[in-house]
């Protein structure tokens, strides 16, 4: 970003430059008063390369003080819509008022300090990217953005990412050392699915500024889509440190402890959320956050053979359903609840109610899918998990959930053609390669798996599971070779499956 510096007093330039030069700024001009300010805009205007972005001028000068430069600069059409900071030190309210209807981006006191000139620099970044993404909102049909750029083919879509990249890297030069720029930058990626490239910029914004809630939550987004699930949890869990009394940060928390089967952690951090969501009086939340600890529960439940967390599980239960009928979720895990607790017939008066519903949500439609999974009815099931999907914003995410209750009821083929769906939709997401893998192995096509496996690796070349699983597919196919090594590298990087391995290799 090139900037000028305009002021009549040779130490205030100086002291502006080197404030500048501070805060990361290398391409600093001077001029001692308005009229050669004016005439040095004007002069290189259409020259691309020396063309100035941002104008930081003081106020009182002869012959053309600084709002009398502001407004010359706004009424010109080839440098109205350069950033224009005004350097006074007068604070009357009229002088501001003037500077504001004068168009002025920011206005700064003399005598400031460095920290001082970063915040305004930072106060008109915030207030550009704010304006950005307002423009992104309104052509991508606000809520329905995801839906928007899924209809969208790859060269308009690249080209609609490539634009508004510009216009927040172009924001990003008036204040290089803020986290305001790669923040925008990790939301515009995860709008487009790039999410390795939005971790990447989340990680910029922390290692700015470490310790923003908001970048910990986002970058939490980011590794749970690439199925990078236990650093995805303990990024939430900074945010929750940063914020402790957000319960929005709790249920994703919580939300993403039971993704990694941990039962025990979801069920303490879902009793804070709900605690904290009782004195909100938001009902459609009371329920949703009672739900989802019923159902983690019940996972908890399930694997530890305990009956009396089961019937904890079927009064959360039963109070979500009292609070919000149609959270057809919420009556699903209900029905297992009271089969899970020999409630049979309870069970079936729950189910009959599923039966006769016609969910408006994702959930319901997912839930109700699995209700024909338990009845044996794989048809109706694939049918409701297809509603589902027409519905979902966040379809990769679904289609990973649909692809795991199929493949645990052994129909390998839609789980394979839900798996492929994710793939399309979330390329970086490893856990549908990992699961492709898993259903290519119960259905005996071993050289599958090993593309599968080899792709996950790929994305994730620590993870020791994924050298395990290629080991057993190398193994069907008789690469023993191939086999040894993917196992040596597993056991490298967790010793831990050390007697896994051997129990493969003694099969």
């Amino acid at each position: 970003m090139r900037v000028l510096v305009v002021d009549d007093m040779g130490a205030m330039r100086m002291q502006v430059k080197k404030t500048l030069e501070s805060l990361g700024f290398q391409d600093i001009e001077t001029a001692n008063h308005g009229k050669a300010a004016f005439d040095r805009l004007i002069a290189v205007h259409d020259i691309p390369e020396k063309r100035f972005d941002l104008c930081i001028s003081d106020w009182n000068m002869q012959p053309i003080d600084g709002l009398q430069l502001l407004k010359m600069v706004r009424d010109n059409k080839n440098l109205a819509n350069m950033t224009f900071i005004l350097l006074t030190a007068e604070q009357g309210r009229d002088n501001v008022v003037a500077a504001l209807q004068a168009g002025v981006d920011e206005y700064i006191v003399k005598p400031f300090t460095r920290d001082t000139v970063k915040g305004k620099l930072e106060n008109v970044a915030r207030r550009k990217i704010a304006d950005i993404e307002q423009q992104f909102q309104k052509i991508t049909h606000g809520g329905d953005s995801e839906k928007f750029l899924e209809t969208l083919e790859d060269e308009k879509s690249g080209k609609l990412l490539n634009l508004f990249r510009n216009k927040i890297t172009e924001v990003m030069n008036l204040s290089p050392l803020s986290h305001l720029g790669p923040m925008a930058l990790g939301k515009l990626c995860l709008h487009f699915k790039k999410n390795d490239e939005a971790e990447k910029q989340f990680r910029t914004c922390l290692s700015i500024d470490f310790g923003i809630a908001e970048a910990h939550a986002m970058l939490s987004k980011a590794l749970q889509a690439q199925g990078k699930l236990a650093e995805s949890s303990k990024q939430l869990e900074i945010a929750l440190a940063v914020q402790p009394d957000s319960a929005e940060i709790r249920q994703k928390l919580g939300a993403a402890y039971m993704k990694e089967g941990n039962y025990a952690k979801a069920i303490t951090i879902l009793n804070e959320s709900l605690r904290a969501l009782e004195s909100k009086g938001d009902p459609v939340a009371m329920a949703k956050s009672l739900s989802a600890l019923g159902g983690a529960k019940i996972g908890h439940g399930e694997a530890s053979k305990d009956k009396e967390l089961l019937g904890e599980a079927a009064k959360d239960l039963q109070k979500a359903v009292k609070i919000y009928p149609e959270l057809v979720s919420a009556q699903y895990n209900l029905m297992m609840a009271y089969r899970m607790t020999g409630q049979m017939e309870k069970a079936l008066e729950v189910l009959d109610v599923i039966q006769k519903t016609e969910p408006a949500d994702v959930e319901g439609w997912f839930a109700l899918g699995k209700v024909f999974l338990e009845q044996n009815e794989p048809a109706k099931a694939v049918f409701a998990f297809a509603k589902a999907e027409g519905l979902a914003v966040a379809k990769a995410e679904l289609c990973f959930d649909i692809a795991t209750a199929l493949y645990q009821n052994k129909l390998f083929k839609p789980s394979l053609e839900y798996v492929a769906k994710g793939q399309e939709s979330n390329p970086s997401d490893l856990r549908f390669y990992n699961l492709e893998g898993l259903i290519s192995r119960a259905t005996e096509n071993y050289k599958q798996a090993i593309t599968a496996y080899g792709k996950a690796i790929k994305l994730a070349p620590e993870d020791a599971a994924l050298y395990f699983n290629i080991g057993v597919a190398y193994l069907k196919t008789e690469e023993n070779d191939k086999a040894a090594s993917a196992f040596a590298k597993a056991v490298s990087l967790n010793p831990g499956m050390k007697e896994l391995v051997e129990k493969a290799l003694a099969k």
